[in-house]
């Protein structure tokens, strides 16, 4: 199917993103829709920004492990995030490594910036996540890599069936 679409059968059902570890998962079903947290989990490189600076938070604990996976994909490295001064609103936390010039860091920053800038808010008002996967659906139709996206996939089944096979996971 070199003419992937969000829409074809297969194009996403399969694949994703497994989490492994859920050591200090909350589940946020059993509190009242207004409960925040405040709490550090303190593993340097795993602490959203909320945690660092004593604030509240909800959903920021994902939302940073979400970027710094992401991150650790890209980079091949533990995120390290910085304040950063705006024009508009005080600050922002970004990554500290800077985005390559040839991927499209348009996209990559609204990834980060939402992802590393949630506000606190209660458990009804979830992050955005379904946006930011528009986004990235939207740019790989715009840009026709529906063929390489195939091959990347495929080639990523391979390996994982491969390792299976092995026994190496």
């Amino acid at each position: 199917w070199c003419d992937w679409a969000v829409t074809r059968p297969g194009s996403w059902k399969l694949k994703g993103l497994s989490l492994i570890d859920f050591g200090l998962a909350i589940d946020l079903g059993m509190y009242d829709w207004q409960t925040v947290f405040v709490g550090d989990c303190g593993t340097e490189g795993f602490r959203c920004s909320e945690m660092i600076e004593g604030k509240p938070w909800t959903w920021q604990a994902d939302m940073h492990q979400i970027a710094a996976t992401v991150h650790a994909l890209l980079f091949g490295k533990y995120m390290q995030v910085h304040k950063v001064l705006t024009d508009y609103d005080g600050f922002k936390y970004r990554p500290r490594e800077s985005l390559k010039r040839w991927w499209r860091t348009e996209l990559w920053e609204i990834f980060f910036e939402v992802l590393l800038n949630f506000p606190t808010l209660d458990f009804k008002l979830p992050p955005p996540l379904g946006d930011l996967r528009q986004m990235f659906e939207e740019h790989i139709m715009e840009e026709r890599l529906g063929a390489q996206l195939r091959v990347g996939l495929m080639k990523q089944t391979v390996s994982m069936f491969q390792q299976l096979r092995e026994g190496k996971t």
